[in-house]
């Protein structure tokens, strides 16, 4: 995986459903993810983003010890 190339998708993508959420389906074929959801997604995501970019915290997770 070419984790630069990720986040360039995942920018991409993050701001295509931000700013489409009122054209995605109510639910995804039989999926329990809503549209709700995947907006919800994406804009955490968008924050977290944000966040490490301008020199944040790493979350405790992905800190490396």
């Amino acid at each position: 995986m070419d984790p630069n190339e990720t986040l360039k998708n995942l920018r991409s993508l993050t701001k295509h459903i931000i700013k489409t959420q009122d054209m995605i389906p109510l639910s995804f074929m039989d999926s329990t993810i809503t549209a709700e959801d995947a907006v919800q997604m994406a804009e955490w995501f968008e924050a977290l983003d944000g966040w490490l970019s301008k020199g944040g915290f790493l979350p405790g997770k992905w800190e490396r010890k």
